[in-house]
Order: structure tokens, then sequence, then C-alpha cells
């Protein structure tokens, strides 16, 4: 008796069968690793930018002395100036205002830095006054950030906060 050696037609078929399943997992695996490594850029973006631009807009109001009244409150693009003092306590001033898209930053007379990165845009920028006393100033900041990735995908957030003057009393 003569043994035969190789495979038949149903192993075959069962083979392929059990490698497309594997192959289908495998590929949707490494989709959905690309889609989260995406959004996890995105956020990333948005939370360096957003930490970075807030964090120096609440620091320079707590430290002002008083609102400049060429702010513009309650719209967007807004404009805040405020007046307070530099690291040789020589009065000066500190302006926030957006060019283009981008978050700026000037002190004085001194040339307009970006407090923003260059992925992520401002799409909208409001400053609120507010003085529920007469004693002390607050200033509610709110923002709306968009970080754009080089394929395109984008993620926006809005972020906002409420600083008090305390310098202003």
């Amino acid at each position: 008796m003569k043994t035969r050696k190789g495979f038949s037609l149903i192993e075959i078929v069962l083979y392929i069968a059990i490698f497309s399943i594997i192959s289908i997992f495998v590929v949707g695996s490494i989709l959905i690793i690309i889609r989260v490594s995406t959004n996890i850029r995105l956020a990333r973006n948005l939370n360096i930018s957003s930490r970075t631009a807030m964090e120096r807009i609440i620091r320079e109001i707590r430290l002002a002395d008083s609102i400049d009244g060429t702010s513009t409150f309650g719209s967007h693009p807004g404009y805040l100036k405020l007046n307070t003092i530099d690291a040789n306590n020589n009065p000066t001033t500190m302006e926030f205002f957006l060019t283009g898209s981008n978050l700026m930053i000037q002190e004085g007379a001194s040339s307009p830095e970006s407090l923003t990165s260059s992925n992520v845009t401002v799409s909208n920028l409001v400053f609120y006054q507010i003085s529920p006393s007469t004693a002390s100033k607050a200033i509610k900041v709110e923002m709306t950030l968009t970080s754009i990735l080089p394929n395109g995908q984008q993620k926006s957030e809005k972020f906002y906060d409420t600083v008090v003057l305390r310098r202003s009393y």
C-alpha cells in the first residue's frame, strides 16, 4: 500500500480560512493602535499648549496692577492689556492677543512671542472683566484650541479660568 503525502483540498481551505481570520484580527488591532496613538498625540499637543498659555496668562493677570482701558472684553478675538511691573520693578505693560490663529504675548516694547505651538491654533479667545466689588477685579479667560496633525486629523477643546488681579487691591 502506498501512502499519499501532501494536503487535501479541504485542509488547504481550512488553513486559508484560519489564516484569514488571524490576519483580520491582527490588521484590526494595528489600526486600533494607530488610531489611539493619533488621539494621544492630538491630546498631548492640546494639553501642552493650553497649559503653557493658560499658566502664563493666569500668572500675568495675578501680578497685574490694573487693566488697561484699551482691552477688548466679551468678544472674539479678545485683547488684554495689563499694567504691571517687570523684573526690575519698573512699570510696564503685558498684552495678550491673536495674530492669525496664534496666541501672542508682548511685554512692553519687546517683540511679541507665541504662546502656542505651531500645530495648535486658537479658534476662540475671549476675555471677560469681572468686578464683583470695588476692592477687587477679576478676569475670566476663555479659549478654544485646535490641534492639527500633518495627516489632517484634528481635535478641539475649550479651556477657561477666572483669575483675580491680586495687586489691584
